[in-house]
This record gives C-alpha cells, sequence and structure tokens, in this order.
C-alpha cells in the first residue's frame, strides 16, 4: 500500500510530516495510509495548535499496542514539525527563554552552572508547551 500526500506541494505541511514520518512507521513494519491536518479549534485548545489525524496499517492486525508504539515513535517528531514562535511565546509567558531558528527549531541556552532543579523545571515547561500543540 502506498500513501500520496494530499497536497503534492513540495513543502506542505502534510507533505512534510509525511516526509519526516514514513521512516518512523515503515521502522514499526507500519505504513501510513491516511494522514490529515488542521487547526485545533476545540475549546481549550493552545492557539495555534494543529491536530494531525494518521491512519496506519500493518500486515496481519494492529492492535492498541502497536498504536500505541507508533504514537511514542512519532510524538517527538511532531512537536517539532511545527512553526515554532507561538511556542516561544508561550515558554516566554511561563518565564522560560527559548529561541526559535529555522521556524521549526526551538533552541534552549542554559547558564553552563544551572542546577538540576532549574533544568527540570524548564523541561517540564517545554514539555508542557509542546504537548499543547499536538493532540
Amino acid at each position: 500500500m502506498k500513501y500520496t500526500p494530499r497536497s503534492k506541494e513540495t513543502g506542505s505541511l502534510e507533505t512534510s510530516l509525511f516526509d519526516t514520518l514514513e521512516p518512523v512507521a515503515k521502522g514499526l513494519e507500519m505504513a501510513i495510509l491516511e494522514l490529515s491536518t488542521f487547526r485545533n479549534k476545540a475549546r481549550g485548545a493552545s492557539p495555534g495548535s494543529v491536530q494531525v489525524r494518521i491512519t496506519v496499517y500493518k500486515d496481519g492486525n494492529i492492535g492498541v499496542d502497536d498504536c500505541s508504539r507508533f504514537h511514542r515513535a512519532i510524538l517527538p517528531r511532531l512537536e517539532l514539525a511545527f512553526p515554532g514562535a507561538d511556542a516561544v511565546d508561550e515558554c516566554r509567558r511561563r518565564g522560560l527563554l527559548v529561541n526559535c531558528t529555522h521556524d521549526t527549531v526551538l533552541r534552549m541556552l542554559p547558564a553552563f552552572n544551572i542546577r538540576a532543579e532549574e533544568l527540570d523545571e524548564a523541561c517540564g515547561i517545554l514539555e508542557t508547551v509542546l504537548k499543547g500543540r499536538v493532540r
């Protein structure tokens, strides 16, 4: 089975996501059948968040455990697949300074003498902000 993104434009969000996630699916012996994205307008959704829906196929049966493995494998890649300007603003509102380069790369520049507690707090803020971007 072969998936072809709806938008054939080079650089479109769906094409970019497919190119990022297809190797992950193959590594798990799965194939992406459908991938769609749209702005998340649900009550309580973070501003600028995008909802991603993916249908995967696996020879034989596919179960909840397979879906869970695929989800855990793609989540870090999705978190960095979207423009980061909104995430930078949300981090700043929460007291964390991050930089966004190349539109999708978030960068932290902690001091060399940062304490473990401060690093844990910064990672917690970043995790909360990024998880709010992908549903």
